[in-house]
């Protein structure tokens, strides 16, 4: 427990919870579909463009991961990749126009320090997961991991001051209801491989709420550890609009693959 500070406190407010501004922002999820006239970028490599929409049709070319393709129809036709159905789409490419599944088509891709980041999902045993992939200079290495809620948002930083890793990947988690996880999953890049940082809870129902977040260096503008803030709320009065919340504040260290303390192995007192 070095470095947690615990207090509580109770307060007289109207509590209003901020939601993410995602009017310019594209949220994609397993059923997401791609708009005539976008260009994309290929998740998968070496994927083969077909003459027809089917694993059957003979192929036109063999496109590498990261190709930019332009989406000209949804066929509607579904094939299933990686668990999910998905559906084929006449693409235009540099060597033609064919047919891909729309599975291999990364969800959003998202470009920094001269690398990309794509994404896609997944479904194993009934569980959604993200699949991420960072690509630079023709090599590529990825990530999976949990998609706790349906929808995201997919988000790039550089390394915000955090020494030893070059850039992050940020799976922003889209709660479109209440009870629903909005928080953030973060994903670190050493240079050489991905690494599932931590996730970040944030959800609130019928006046309580949950939520985890991490203050960076470039934030705080000093240092080069992270402070880890966990928050749990009541409320304690309707008639006067009485909430009561309890904060731990701790320090992180990003240890070249993980953050010392971690802080699933903290046992946190929730109770009041």
């Amino acid at each position: 427990m070095k470095h947690l500070i615990l207090f509580v406190f109770a307060f007289v407010a109207n509590l209003s919870f901020s939601q993410h501004e995602y009017a310019d922002v594209r949220v994609v999820s397993p059923s997401y579909e791609f708009e005539e006239g976008s260009t994309e970028r290929l998740y998968g490599d070496q994927v083969v463009l077909r003459k027809n929409p089917s694993t059957e049709a003979s192929a036109i070319d063999t496109l590498p991961i990261g190709s930019r393709v332009k989406i000209l129809e949804n066929t509607k036709i579904i094939v299933q990749v990686h668990g999910n159905d998905s559906y084929w789409y006449k693409v235009k490419t540099k060597k033609g126009t064919g047919y891909i599944a729309g599975g291999l088509i990364a969800l959003d891709s998202r470009e920094i320090n001269g690398g990309i980041y794509m994404v896609i999902t997944a479904q194993v045993n009934e569980q959604f997961k993200f699949r991420a992939r960072y690509l630079k200079d023709g090599e590529f290495f990825g990530k999976e991991g949990d998609l706790n809620t349906y929808s995201f948002v997919l988000r790039v930083h550089d390394n915000r001051g955090v020494e030893g890793i070059e850039s992050m990947l940020v799976i922003d988690l889209f709660a479109e209801a209440c009870g629903v996880d909005g928080g953030y999953t973060y994903i670190f890049n050493d240079g050489e491989r991905l690494i599932n940082a931590i996730h970040c809870t944030s959800v609130g129902d019928g006046g309580y709420w949950f939520s985890e977040k991490l203050i960076f260096p470039d934030e705080r503008g000093w240092g080069t550890h992270i402070d880890y803030e966990r928050e749990i709320g009541e409320p304690m009065n309707d008639e006067y609009n009485w909430y009561q919340s309890r904060k731990d504040m701790l320090v992180l260290e990003w240890q070249e693959g993980y953050f010392e303390p971690n802080v699933e192995d903290i046992t946190f007192v929730d109770e009041w």
